[in-house]
């Protein structure tokens, strides 16, 4: 039987079709490069609600978690009260001022429970202000569950900080683990194959039972500081695979380095326009990536630049930040532009 060419043409068009959108398709998301911004506003977001978890759990009895809870304030509101206050002023500062009684109640030692209770209600709020339904995908979810594991005061780095340094960081771990059940079971469970499920459980029952069993940290302890390190990286991969998405910026320390540039000179400039809620908010969203993906690497091959990037860091998030913060801030720009040189 003879084919008309004009068929065959036509069907090896279509192939190819099929297989570049097949390829196409298959490519992973980047939602840390996508989205840093609003991955940082997210973080910040949900590490709110991992310390008020850990509140609600101590039940009154807050041993020295005081210290810690002042992070709402000094620090987790910080990554996105620009941006906040600049869509809703009024709202900015009601999530400031409850979370503030959150920490005084904690503080002096007084029932929570109410300060929490309307903490979460303007929390809620100003979430569905800064990270509206488009941007919450699978992939950008799956992005904010890796920080909530991997990250500074997230599960596994808050576990090896008690460890090796304040040992009231273990409830902060405590209620990030919280969350990120939280976020599993609401979000991401139901996008999930049944092997990937049963893993994730299988984590999860590890680090309730061996890392996290109780919200009250130990007297001390004595194990394996990065005892949580191996279960989380796991997660991170199965998360990786059910979103299909990168979730690891470091695997191109050239692109992150630039990415962290471009993200801190609209930080720059805020600075310079005496905006300084924006500028901290940039500077943060810097910070955590820099300190997880770049510090070692660039301590041990470019310690001139290095140094004097971990301090302004420090500095600019700092209350007693550089009194010219833009210019701070533009030196900072410069080092990470010459970090992405030699990455």
């Amino acid at each position: 039987m003879k084919i008309d060419p004009r068929l065959a043409l036509r069907s090896l068009v279509a192939s190819i079709v099929l297989v570049v959108g097949s390829a196409a398709v298959a490519q992973p998301a980047t939602p840390f490069f996508d989205d840093t911004m609003a991955v940082s506003h997210a973080f910040g977001l949900e590490l709110i609600s991992s310390r008020l978890n850990a509140v609600e759990a101590l039940d009154g009895d807050y041993g020295g978690y005081g210290g810690q809870i002042t992070k709402l304030v000094s620090r987790d509101i910080r990554r996105f009260e620009g941006s906040l206050t600049a869509a809703d002023p009024a709202l900015a500062a009601e999530l400031r001022d409850a979370l503030q009684a959150v920490v005084d109640d904690v503080v002096a030692g007084n029932d929570a429970s109410a300060s929490v209770a309307a903490a979460r209600a303007v929390h809620a709020r100003a979430y569905d202000t800064l990270i509206d339904a488009d941007t919450r995908t699978l992939a950008f979810t799956a992005m904010v569950l890796a920080d909530l594991l991997l990250q500074d005061d997230g599960v596994a780095e808050a576990y090896e900080d008690a460890a090796e340094d304040d040992l009231w960081e273990f409830p902060s771990g405590y209620g990030a683990l919280v969350q990120v059940k939280a976020i599993w079971n609401e979000r991401v469970a139901e996008h999930a194959s049944a092997s990937q499920v049963e893993d994730m459980e299988e984590m999860f029952a590890f680090l309730d039972t061996v890392v996290y069993p109780s919200v009250r940290p130990p007297p001390a302890i004595t194990g394996d500081p990065e005892e949580a390190e191996g279960a989380t990286q796991r997660m991170t991969g199965i998360l990786e695979s059910l979103a299909n998405a990168d979730l690891y910026p470091s695997r191109d320390l050239g692109r992150l380095a630039g990415s962290l540039a471009d993200t801190l000179a609209p930080a720059c400039d805020a600075y310079a326009a005496g905006d300084d809620l924006t500028g901290v908010e940039g500077v943060y969203a810097v910070r955590n990536p820099y300190r997880k993906h770049l510090r070692r690497l660039l301590d041990l091959i470019a310690p001139e630049i290095h140094e004097p990037a971990a301090a302004l860091l420090d500095e600019l998030i700092s209350t007693d930040p550089p009194a010219d913060k833009a210019a701070a801030c533009l030196e900072l720009h410069e080092l990470l532009v010459e970090a992405r040189g030699i990455l």
